[in-house]
C-alpha cells in the first residue's frame, strides 16, 4: 500500500493561493520538513480528519494528531485488504515514512509494516540498512512474520550498490525490497538507465538464488 507521510506527500504552502495566478517559477523552493512537526514547516492540514476520525475538533493539532491519523487510515487500508482474501498477511505489505510515530503508522494486525531507506539522517542508512536504528525499533513492535523496504536507494551517482542490497536482503525478517531510484530510467525523471545500479542488482540476486 502506498506511502503513508501525512503533510510531506500532500502539503499546502502558508498563504498558497497567492500563487495561483503566478507563473510556476515563482512557486516556493521550500520542501516539507519530516521532523518539522506537526505541519513539516507549511501550512497545517488534518483538521478534516481528525474531526472525522472522532479525534479532535478543537485546538491546536498536534505531532500526536498526525500520528493519530496516519494510524488510523493505514489501518483502514490494511483491513480492507485483509479482508479481500486474496494474500495472507505476509505478502501485504503497509508503507511509512517520515520520522518518530510517523513510522509506526503501518503497523497493524493485518499487514507486514515496511518503510523507506534513503541515506539520511530520518529515515536511515542505505549504504548500511542493518544500521537503520529508528526503522529497527519500530520493526521489533511488529508481530508480523516479515517487513520490507518500500523504498532504498542509495542514489544515481553511487558506483557499487552490491554491497548494500545484499546487506538489505540479510536482515532478518526482511522480505520485501523495492528499489525506488528510476534504475532503468523513466521520461519523468531519467532518460538513461542507472548501469552501475542494474549490474549491482544482478550481482545481488545471483549470490542470494546460490543462499
Amino acid at each position: 500500500m502506498g506511502e503513508i507521510y501525512f503533510g510531506a506527500n500532500n502539503f499546502y504552502y502558508p498563504d498558497g493561493n497567492k500563487y495561483v495566478d503566478e507563473a510556476p517559477e515563482n512557486d516556493p523552493a521550500k520542501l516539507p520538513g519530516a521532523t518539522d512537526l506537526p505541519s513539516r514547516g507549511m501550512q497545517t492540514i488534518g483538521y478534516a480528519a481528525l474531526k472525522t476520525w472522532k479525534i479532535k475538533n478543537s485546538g491546536e493539532i498536534t505531532a500526536s494528531d498526525i500520528f493519530a491519523i496516519e494510524k488510523k487510515h493505514s489501518l483502514l487500508l490494511s483491513e480492507f485488504a485483509a479482508k479481500l482474501g486474496l494474500f495472507p498477511r505476509e505478502m501485504l505489505f503497509s508503507h511509512a515514512s517520515g520520522a518518530g510515530g510517523d513510522l509506526e503508522s503501518c503497523i497493524n494486525e493485518f499487514v507486514s509494516p515496511s518503510w523507506s531507506f534513503y541515506n539520511n539522517e530520518r529515515s536511515g542508512d542505505a549504504t548500511h540498512p542493518a544500521k537503520a536504528a529508528e526503522v529497527k525499533v519500530f520493526y521489533e513492535k511488529s508481530d508480523a512474520p516479515w517487513f520490507g523496504v518500500s523504498e532504498w536507494s542509495l542514489g544515481e551517482d553511487s558506483p557499487d550498490w552490491t554491497p548494500a542490497l545484499k546487506e538489505a536482503l540479510s536482515m532478518p525478517k526482511c522480505r520485501f525490497i523495492s528499489i525506488y531510484a528510476n534504475v532503468v530510467g523513466s521520461d519523468i525523471f531519467h532518460f538513461k538507465p542507472n548501469l552501475h545500479a542494474i549490474e549491482s542488482i544482478k550481482k545481488a540476486v545471483a549470490v542470494s538464488e546460490k543462499n
